[in-house]
């Protein structure tokens, strides 16, 4: 549909600016890790601290320091889905919230920070958990942290652009429908293989315009979701 391939299009543009921001986190994580490390004695190639105390010190750092590096690039992220939100509004764009809150009561910079909250989180107890085995040297376990952030975060980063660009581009539809005159719209699921279990069920229901809500009548129903609204043809021909 045109709709999908619009919005499709604005993020795959913008893939490589996320992809440098999830290069620049992964360094970020790696600094943080070898910082630890020369901190609290943990020596190449044995990855054991030298003590209790010390362990539980660089637990604490590690936890701490990786949150504060992986939310330093928030407002660049910030900035990448501004730019193809407004885009994707046109000359719609003072009239659509970008930082409206729905599914959550979150805005779409809540949602950043959140999936940058789980990286490093999972990035910690990864790091942790290699420390305490000792199955791995030291440069190793910086390694895979690395790269595990850098993939994670271009994952997040492209799930989260496609659902709130989905959620901009259906405002948008939504706008020009009461432009028009329409009173109600029909919700339209993409049916195909990845289809979910919910939009094909929400598919060609019709709901008022004031029944409009994002994650519950109108789309984005959940992540990556693209389904879109269309005007209700009939009953503006009969009213």
């Amino acid at each position: 549909m045109e709709i999908d391939r619009e919005y499709d299009l604005e993020v795959e543009n913008r893939r490589k600016e996320l992809e440098e921001l999830a290069e620049d986190d992964a360094n970020k994580v790696r600094d943080v890790i070898v910082a630890a490390i020369l901190l609290y004695g943990a020596g190449f190639p044995s990855s054991k601290l030298l003590d209790t105390n010390k362990q539980k010190e660089f637990n604490k750092y590690i936890q701490n320091e990786l949150k504060t590096a992986l939310k330093t690039n928030a407002n660049w992220e910030e900035g990448i889905f501004i730019s193809v939100f407004d885009r994707i509004a046109r000359n719609q764009n003072n009239n659509i919230d970008y930082y409206a809150k729905w599914v959550g009561n979150k805005t779409f910079r809540d949602r950043i920070l959140a999936n940058r909250e789980k990286i490093a989180k999972y990035i910690e107890k990864s790091v942790k958990k290699n420390i305490k085995k000792d199955t791995k040297n030291l440069l190793s376990i910086v390694e895979e942290a690395s790269k595990s952030t850098k993939k994670k975060q271009i994952n997040h980063s492209l799930a989260l652009l496609r659902t709130e660009t989905n959620r901009i581009v259906n405002r948008r539809e939504l706008l020009d429908m009461i432009d028009k005159g329409y009173k109600k719209y029909v919700y339209c699921a993409i049916i195909d293989g990845r289809t979910s279990a919910i939009c094909r069920s929400l598919d060609g229901n019709v709901y008022n315009i004031n029944e409009y809500m994002e994650g519950e009548t109108a789309p984005p129903i959940h992540t990556n979701c693209r389904s879109y609204i269309i005007g209700d043809e009939w009953h503006l021909m009969i009213e």
